[in-house]
């Protein structure tokens, strides 16, 4: 028995056609799994680029005193950082404590969203936090693509809200 797939392709549409219907069961299970290890990525990624703004914040806040206010532009030439980015990374652990960052762990779990890094990047920035809370519940329960088109991709392919040199 031999499991086929044949791809055509018209003006506008791809039809996928398959010999047998097993088939059909295996990919829709293979692409479930990759939907699954593609979440457990983003959820992993949206924890570490939180501890590395923590880190940071505080690394800013004793070396303010020690080396003054210049200690930014040392820190970012230290980590080939914009100065920028620190600035949106520190603004994510002043807004959001690392409760909250859970609570959003758990929230883009439940909804299967799209949300990552830069959603928080960009919530973050929002001054008024009833504005930033109904925003950040937005994200989170829908497919919203962040304006930074940065969530998916990979880091080589597009540059991510809080991940530009």
């Amino acid at each position: 028995m031999t499991r086929a797939i044949t791809v055509k392709k018209p003006q506008k549409k791809t039809v996928i056609t398959q010999a047998d219907e097993g088939m059909a069961e295996e990919l829709r299970e293979t692409c479930l799994r990759i939907k699954q290890i593609d979440a457990e990525a983003d959820v992993e990624e949206l924890q570490q680029r939180y501890e590395a703004a923590s880190a940071l914040h505080e690394l800013l806040g004793g070396a303010r005193q020690q080396y003054g206010e210049r200690v930014n532009q040392r820190i970012a030439v230290e980590l080939s950082w914009s100065e920028e980015k620190l600035r949106l990374y520190v603004r994510v652990v002043e807004v959001y404590n690392e409760a909250a960052i859970q609570s959003m762990v758990a929230e883009k779990k439940k909804h299967e969203s799209d949300f990552c890094w830069s959603h928080v990047v960009l919530l973050a920035g929002v001054a008024d936090g009833r504005v930033r809370n109904r925003l950040r519940t937005q994200a989170l329960s829908k497919s919203v693509s962040s304006p930074t088109k940065g969530c998916r991709g990979g880091r080589s392919s597009r540059r991510r809200a809080g991940d530009a040199n």
